[in-house]
C-alpha cells in the first residue's frame, strides 16, 4: 500500500449508466471519484485509493490473482441477477460489500460521506452546564467561543438550550441567517462536515448551530450527535452549550465531550443545585471539572465548592457586572477584561492541556 493514500475513491467501470448513477451519489455524498475504465487501469491504481467501487463489467476481468486482496472494497451493480452472479463477483474480486443500485443508494453515499473520516483531524468538544438557572453557564460558552475564535481558531459553537437566549445573542447578533436545528429535524446517518459547517450561521466570527426561534416540527432524535460527529472533522473547537433538563438531546452531546464545564455561583443553594445535575448518570462518562463564580455572600471559597462537590476546578472570577451592560448594547458578553474573559481564558489552557497531554497526540 502507498505511503500517501489517495482518499477519493477510484470507481471502475465502463458502464455508462451504472457510471452516471455512482456519479451522482458520490456528488450527494460531496466527494469526486477518480475513474478507471479498463481492468489494466484498475490494477495500476489498485493500491492508491482509500475505498474502490467496481462495476461487474471490469469486475468480470480481475480473475483470481489479477490483483491482490484489499480491505474497502464494493461491487456495484444495477442487478441482482447475472451470470456470473454479482456476489460470485465479489467473492472473486475479494469485496467487501456488494451494493445493488437504486435500493443501496442511501448506503453508498453514506459509504462515499464517510471516506477520509478517520484520517481528519478530530476537534476537542468541551460542554458547559449551568448548576442553576443564572449560573452563566451560557455566556462562559459564548466567552471560550469568542476567546478561541480571537486566537484563531475555527470555533463552532453549539446551541442546545431551546430555552435559553441564545448563543448568537451572547455573541452579540440577533439571530443571524443560517441553518438552524428546524432544518436538522428528522437526522438520519452522517451528516457532511464541510456543508454543515458552510451552512451555519456566523456571530463575532463563530460559528452557530442554534434555534430558529419557531417550534420543531419532526424528531431531533440522532440530529445531535450526527451533527457534533461532523463538525467536529470540520472545525478546531466544537463548543456545547448544555441544557440543564439532560434529556436525549443532550445525552447525545454529554457522550462526545472531551471535557464538561459546570458553572457554580459560589453559594450553598447552587451547590446543592449542582449536586443534583451531577446526579445525572450521563455525566459519569465525561471529565467534569467546576468553574466557580462570584460572589460569595456566604464566604464559600472556590475550594469549598469544588470539595463539596469532589471535582476539580478549571477556573474561578469575580462577578462581572460588565456582562449585563455589554449585552444591553448588543454587544458580546465577553470584554477584553473582566472575569468572564479571565474564566473563558483559563478553560482554553485545560482544552489545549488535554489536547498537548492525550495519548492521540504522543
Amino acid at each position: 500500500m502507498p505511503t500517501t493514500l489517495d482518499m477519493r475513491p477510484l470507481l471502475a467501470t465502463d458502464d455508462l449508466e451504472l457510471l452516471d448513477d455512482v456519479l451522482r451519489l458520490a456528488a450527494a455524498a460531496g466527494v469526486e471519484p477518480a475513474v478507471a475504465t479498463t481492468a489494466a487501469a484498475v490494477r495500476s491504481r489498485w493500491a492508491r485509493h482509500a475505498l474502490v467501487v467496481v462495476g461487474p463489467d471490469i469486475a468480470e476481468q480481475m480473475t483470481d490473482g489479477f490483483v491482490p486482496r484489499r480491505d474497502c472494497v464494493v461491487l456495484a451493480t444495477k442487478t441482482h441477477h447475472g451470470e456470473p452472479s454479482p456476489w460470485q463477483l465479489a467473492a472473486q474480486l475479494g469485496a467487501d460489500q456488494v451494493t445493488v443500485l437504486p435500493e443501496a443508494e442511501a448506503w453508498l453515499v453514506d459509504r462515499f460521506a464517510a471516506i477520509g473520516l478517520e484520517h481528519r483531524k478530530v476537534a476537542p468538544v468541551v460542554g458547559f452546564i449551568g448548576a442553576c438557572g443564572g449560573a452563566g453557564a451560557s455566556s462562559l460558552s459564548a466567552a471560550v467561543s469568542a476567546s478561541a475564535e480571537h486566537r484563531g481558531l475555527d470555533v463552532t459553537a453549539v446551541d442546545l438550550d431551546p430555552l435559553g437566549a441564545g448563543l448568537e445573542l451572547l455573541l452579540g447578533e440577533d439571530r443571524p441567517t443560517g441553518l438552524t436545528w428546524n432544518e436538522l429535524t428528522n437526522t438520519r446517518g452522517r451528516l457532511r462536515p464541510d456543508a454543515l459547517r458552510n451552512s451555519l450561521p456566523v456571530a463575532a466570527g463563530v460559528r452557530v448551530l442554534g434555534w430558529a426561534g419557531t417550534p420543531i416540527k419532526g424528531s431531533m432524535k440522532g440530529a445531535a450527535g450526527a451533527a457534533i460527529d461532523a463538525l467536529t472533522r470540520g472545525c478546531d473547537l466544537v463548543v456545547v452549550d448544555l441544557p440543564r433538563q439532560l434529556g436525549e438531546l443532550a445525552a447525545e452531546a454529554i457522550c462526545r465531550c472531551d471535557l464538561i464545564t459546570i458553572v457554580v455561583p459560589k453559594t450553598s443553594v447552587a451547590v446543592a443545585a449542582a449536586s443534583r445535575v451531577l446526579e445525572s448518570p450521563l455525566l459519569d462518562g465525561p471529565r467534569v471539572e467546576v468553574a466557580t463564580r462570584g460572589p460569595s455572600p456566604g464566604g464559600l471559597s472556590s475550594s469549598d465548592v469544588c470539595e463539596a462537590l469532589g471535582l476539580p476546578l478549571v477556573s474561578d472570577s469575580a462577578a462581572d457586572p460588565g456582562v449585563a451592560r455589554r449585552l444591553e448594547r448588543g454587544l458580546p458578553s465577553v470584554g477584553s477584561r473582566g472575569g468572564l474573559r479571565q474564566s473563558s481564558q483559563a478553560v482554553l489552557r485545560r482544552i489545549e492541556l488535554a489536547a498537548t497531554t492525550s495519548p492521540a497526540s504522543s
